[in-house]
């Protein structure tokens, strides 16, 4: 089982209601709500069982702080996707062995492994088969978006990860 931080572990509960997911977690003696938006605007928006074929990807989150990693988990599931966590480096590329992501989305910041030495692994280790890597980071200067197209990612994005732009590149790019 994954590390899970005391703070994750005290998550009350997720709720869907319709047009938001809200999270409750209980921290340090305050009760904290998060609200995120999804975006079911119109059924027929909704995918088809066919568009889910298409767009249904297997996703790899991987972060060391478990609510960034188990609120990105619960959105993509929401838009149709098969999604597996890890929390540390050398646990993603187990995962990654195990499920064969479509996409993997990466901390660089990571205990064990940095997720720069991650990509590289993956790489190597899936050479016929090239999971979309995406850098999710607080590491947001220009020299370290630079630095993780170098080593092997296919895109940077900068946390808070803007949901919108993810799905787009998942959308397009895989």
């Amino acid at each position: 089982m994954p590390h899970i931080s005391p703070s994750a572990r005290r998550i009350l509960h997720c709720e869907e209601t319709g047009r938001t997911l809200n999270r409750y977690s209980d921290i340090r003696n305050s009760r904290c709500k998060q609200t995120l938006p999804i975006d079911r605007a119109r059924d027929a928006d909704r995918p088809t069982d066919d568009d889910k074929a298409r767009t249904g990807w297997t996703i790899l989150v991987v972060d060391d702080n478990a609510d960034i990693t188990i609120s990105l988990k619960l959105l993509l599931e929401s838009f149709g996707h098969r999604v597996h966590c890890a929390y540390e480096g050398r646990a993603a590329l187990r995962a990654a062995r195990k499920y064969a992501p479509d996409v993997v989305v990466l901390d660089i910041g990571l205990p064990s492994l940095d997720g720069i030495e991650v990509a590289r692994r993956l790489r190597s280790e899936f050479p016929n088969r090239k999971p979309l890597l995406i850098a999710a980071t607080g590491y947001a200067e220009m020299s370290d978006h630079g630095r993780s197209l170098r080593e092997n990612f296919d895109f940077h994005l900068v946390k808070p990860i803007d949901i919108a732009r993810l799905q787009e590149i998942i959308a397009t790019h895989v």
